[in-house]
């Protein structure tokens, strides 16, 4: 405990821009869950203080991964979602026997408490014995990887034979919301055995984003490392024929990628006994983008490296699911959102747009009945001055003087007859 504790003292944040930056409004949100796994141990934290690292990043300890025999294989975790989000999201946990048998087992997500000894985050933290829980056998052994497309609720599973040539299945997963009276473990079905294209050799991280429905893989070349990505739904062509996704993103071959989620892009750096995560927004990558590194120190595994964890991030109406159980309310879930993200400056209030638009709107109006008036006075003005310039009609009589005719004396005014 002390030792771990020595570690969580060792974080350090270092942040491109402010030193106000915060988990929170890197993931645009507060209400998260961060899902770390890392051989047999499991962490789920969230509510993470400003200019704090998540402790879910710290590596597991020789200690804590002696306390479960034969532990020293990675362990992945596929977010299951519900297609309609009724129901709180669970997570399907792919491990590993003795004689290396793939075996797998679907659990409820853990909400975090915020612990006595330390304030910075909530967290809970748990080590998985596969050997000692009821789970489901995947007829299949030395798993490289495994996918889960949680749209059709298929798993796929990627293996090697003895001559390295590489082997995909593809399962498709019942019973993941089991009722409480009912069996609680996951059914699976075979629906496709493939070989896997021999181009996928090189392509090694692939992981899946359950929210953007996205898959993501790197490859290596001179010392530079590419992240690709690509619909689920061209996975099994990629697998089978070796389709290639889009290149989003390089850096240097120091870093491991490690995972994309809701957005967020998480790469790791480790150097002896030091280790450092990067994390960062993915959504714009056109732009310059506020990141995160987060760096300690552990102590040195030499051969017995552990590797990276595998993260995942469960967000907003999911998180409160899990937060608040049968009691969780979608419009209170929201509202709690958008009161933090006006509280953070990150979105305007709706009301005070719509009074801003309309005083915008009255000012524009003023203007043109003022330039109305001025024009109105102007063109009043004007014609007063046409009028005032008018000349006077001439002297006529000065003008042509009385001349008589040749008949000055006759009469010409108008008689009337009576008939």
């Amino acid at each position: 405990m002390l030792r771990l504790f020595l570690q969580i003292a060792l974080f350090q944040v270092i942040v491109s821009s402010t030193v106000d930056f915060s988990f929170n409004r890197l993931f645009r949100t507060n209400q998260y869950i961060i899902i770390s796994q890392q051989l047999c141990q499991t962490k789920y934290e969230s509510d993470i203080n400003d200019r704090s690292c998540p402790r879910a990043f710290i590596p597991i300890s020789r200690e804590q991964q002696k306390s479960v025999p034969v532990c020293d294989y990675p362990v992945r975790v596929h977010l299951i979602r519900d297609s309609e989000q009724r129901r709180p999201p669970r997570a399907l946990f792919i491990g590993r026997l003795r004689n290396g048998q793939t075996v797998a087992f679907v659990e409820d997500i853990v909400a975090p408490r915020l612990p006595s000894f330390n304030r910075t985050s909530n967290l809970y933290t748990r080590i998985i014995n596969f050997g000692s829980r009821p789970h489901k056998y995947m007829n299949q052994y030395n798993t490289n990887f495994t996918l889960y497309d949680n749209t059709y609720q298929l798993l796929y599973l990627i293996n090697h034979d003895s001559n390295g040539t590489l082997h995909g299945s593809i399962l498709r997963l019942s019973n993941l919301f089991p009722d409480t009276t009912g069996a609680q473990r996951v059914v699976t079905s075979l629906i496709h055995n493939f070989v896997v294209h021999p181009a996928n050799k090189m392509r090694k991280g692939w992981i899946e984003d359950p929210y953007s429905e996205e898959v993501y893989y790197t490859t290596s070349d001179g010392g530079i490392t590419t992240i690709h990505s690509l619909p689920m739904s061209r996975l099994l062509s990629a697998f089978k024929e070796g389709k290639a996704g889009k290149k989003i993103l390089s850096y240097s071959d120091d870093r491991t990628f490690v995972s994309v989620t809701s957005g967020v892009l998480i790469t790791q750096q480790s150097q002896d006994d030091h280790t450092s995560f990067f994390v960062r927004s993915i959504t714009n990558l056109n732009e310059t983008t506020i990141g995160v590194s987060c760096g300690f120190t552990h102590e040195r595994w030499g051969d017995g490296n552990p590797g990276s964890p595998y993260l995942a991030i469960i967000r907003d109406w999911e998180y409160c699911q899990i937060r608040d159980g049968p009691h969780a309310d979608p419009a209170t879930c929201l509202e709690e959102r958008e009161q933090w993200l006006l509280r953070e400056g990150m979105k305007s209030n709706s009301t005070n747009l719509l009074f801003l638009a309309l005083l915008i709107v009255l000012i524009i109006l003023v203007t043109l009945l003022l330039l109305l008036l001025l024009y109105i006075c102007w063109l009043r003005r004007s014609l007063d001055d046409s009028f005032d310039e008018v000349p006077q009609a001439p002297n006529f009589a000065a003008l042509y003087p009385h001349c008589p005719g040749p008949y000055p004396d006759m009469d010409v005014s108008v008689d009337r007859w009576n008939y």
